[in-house]
């Protein structure tokens, strides 16, 4: 009876990959062959690269719709991307309208630049329709890309998602823009720069929101790594929440792991302040060297075995702020990560009661749990006017959370304002606790 049930599961499990390998390359026969540039740009539906393709520096302007993309390894370099107008993502391959069913893998990209105004999202690699991209290496390119504002008495920017990999939006049938959570495994970027300019009009009547990581804007990402990178979002009108990861801006989905930010570098700037702002909300900012701030909604979502380090990051806000080395604000619990031999540091004319944290795993972590995890040899700097500042080792502020076998030492904290609170592991801690936690020299 059991060499039977063993027999049984040993041929249903090679059934099962037989299956795989038989779908596969089913794909793969019935994909259309590119070779040329030519090709590609004409191409559309499901597409297998059969050598290097060298773009000579020309122009892409729409996105090639895709529904399968195999590189088979191979390198597509020498390309601009751009876009014809400002409802229009830019990316090179985009899936179906209201149907993330399209998968992209085993394809470097070198040496592309994509120059975009656009009001929704800007990517070397993939927009909307995407499920799923893996085996993806981005090296010596540059997105660069400038907010948009709607017209009208009152001026509002639109959403702007940013991502060498992926942009982070979508669309719907009915070619509504959404937010969506691809499946970024095996990418890297290295070399390579994304920077989101701001809207230069009507300051004080404009908000908006960017999500910007070198990974991704939104999303998740598994076993992804950043080197030798850097991102640069600004926006200088009053009430634009902005995102910044090293990684990915915001965490849609319940995992960010075993990803790596190393030698980059992290700016978020936001310089719109009045005196006028002084008592009502300015604008927010979430600035994390691995995810700039995780879903809220997602109860269960993890951060684990998450590296920062020889890295920097550089925040001027002008309202509330988080800044961490592994996030901005986490709800997300953060396990196993290291932190290690970076410069943190916010600076700017807040309004007033507005509160910051920075910390060397987060900002802020709320409702959830740093464990297992280790912040050493980083330099924190606050540089801001108001009083409700933060500055720990681990933790800038922990509400209803705990920290719990993590280690902290060898920090430096240089708080030009005397009334912010600092700490080796955390200054404010409410509703928290904290065992088994040491700083260390």
């Amino acid at each position: 009876m059991k060499k039977s049930k063993i027999a049984n599961f040993l041929i249903g499990g090679l059934f099962s990959l037989g299956a795989l390998m038989f779908m596969t390359s089913c794909a793969d026969i019935t994909a259309t062959k590119i070779s040329t540039f030519e090709e590609l740009k004409n191409a559309n539906g499901s597409i297998v690269l059969e050598n290097d393709i060298d773009c000579e520096f020309e122009t892409i302007i729409k996105p090639i719709n895709v529904t399968y993309v195999n590189g088979n390894n191979h390198k597509i370099k020498n390309l601009i991307l751009t876009n014809d107008g400002v409802d229009d993502p830019i990316a090179l391959f985009n899936g179906s309208y209201g149907n993330n069913k399209a998968t992209i893998k085993d394809i470097d990209f070198e040496n592309v630049t994509v120059k975009s105004n656009a009001q929704v999202g800007a990517s070397v690699v993939a927009g909307y329709g995407v499920k799923q991209i893996k085996n993806v290496n981005v090296t010596n390119s540059t997105i660069e890309t400038t907010q948009a504002c709607s017209s009208g008495i009152t001026q509002n920017l639109f959403p702007v998602s940013v991502g060498f990999i992926h942009s982070g939006l979508s669309r719907n049938s009915n070619k509504q823009y959404v937010y969506s959570d691809v499946k970024i495994e095996n990418c890297t970027v290295k070399g390579s720069s994304i920077t989101v300019k701001p809207f230069e009009g009507n300051k004080d009547n404009s908000s908006g929101k960017i999500y910007a990581g070198l990974i991704a804007g939104l999303g998740s990402a598994s076993n992804s790594h950043v080197s030798s990178s850097s991102l640069k979002i600004e926006s200088k009108a009053y009430g634009t929440d902005m995102f910044a990861g090293g990684i990915i801006g915001k965490l849609l989905g319940e995992k960010l792991d075993y990803c790596t930010v190393r030698d980059s570098e992290i700016t978020s700037y936001n310089t719109n302040y009045s005196s006028i702002f002084t008592e009502i909300h300015g604008s927010t900012e979430y600035v994390g060297g691995i995810v700039g701030v995780t879903n809220e909604e997602t109860k269960s979502a993890e951060l684990s075995h998450n590296e920062f380090s020889n890295s920097k990051i550089d925040a001027v806000a002008t309202g509330v702020s988080y800044v961490g080395g592994i996030a901005g604000t986490s709800y997300a619990s953060i396990s196993q990560s290291l932190s290690r031999n970076n410069e943190i540091s916010v600076r700017g004319q807040m309004a007033e009661k507005e509160s910051r944290g920075t910390g060397g795993m987060a900002g802020l972590c709320s409702n959830s749990s740093i464990s297992t995890s280790i912040s050493r040899d980083n330099d924190f700097i606050d540089d801001c006017k108001t009083q409700y500042g933060f500055v720990g080792g681990i933790a800038g502020s922990l509400k209803s959370s705990s920290i719990v076998f993590s280690a902290a030492g060898n920090n430096t904290f240089d708080t030009k304002n005397g009334e912010t609170r600092k700490d080796e592991l955390s200054p404010q801690i409410e509703n928290s606790m904290s065992c088994f936690v040491r700083a260390t020299e």
